[in-house]
């Protein structure tokens, strides 16, 4: 039962990745920001990311019932999804749509940090703790926990990202 099965029908090999973020790359084809293609833009970009995510996990199950011709299959559309995901992301910074989470634009190095820093203070103060309460308000005290957890790490993450950025920017001297 774990013989490695043809690709489905209709299967295409996964698209080649998008070629490397340029900083220098001007914006060719600006997308209008309060236009249906920058929502779809976000919304595609979400989806495509919870996909890979989803069948990553699933190739983590399928490994358990020891298929590979599953887990082979799942590890595969994650890899498409990410790559979609990539797409939709690329399409959306050089598009001067910014960072789909935070509108941040995310053309060079420092403005990528500044972009995590947000996104990660976002999920450590506004998300994962508004999550806590509500599932303490559900009487879901495991889930509370996971999800103070969560803000704690994502917290961390945010000063690892605060570290690095003084590292590429350093903070002018202090006139004595």
């Amino acid at each position: 039962m774990n013989t490695i099965l043809p690709a489905p029908e209709g299967y295409q090999e996964p698209l080649v990745a998008p070629p490397p973020l340029d900083p220098n790359t001007t914006l060719a084809i600006p997308v209008p920001l309060e236009g249906k293609t920058a929502a779809n833009l976000k919304l595609a970009f979400a989806a495509e990311a919870r996909s890979n995510d989803r069948y990553h996990y699933f190739a983590t199950v399928a490994e358990k019932y020891e298929d590979a011709n599953a887990t082979a299959y799942f590890k595969q559309i994650a890899e498409d999804k990410h790559l979609f995901a990539q797409g939709h992301l690329k399409e959306a910074i050089l598009g001067g749509l910014g960072d789909p989470d935070t509108g941040k634009p995310s053309m060079s190095l420092t403005q990528i940090l500044e972009t995590a820093i947000v996104s990660e203070m976002q999920k450590s103060v506004e998300i994962y703790t508004k999550y806590a309460a509500d599932a303490l308000e559900e009487k879901l005290p495991h889930l509370a926990e996971w999800f103070g957890e969560l803000s704690r790490r994502s917290f961390a993450h945010k000063k690892s990202f605060e570290d690095l950025l003084k590292y590429y920017d350093p903070a002018p001297p202090d006139d004595e």
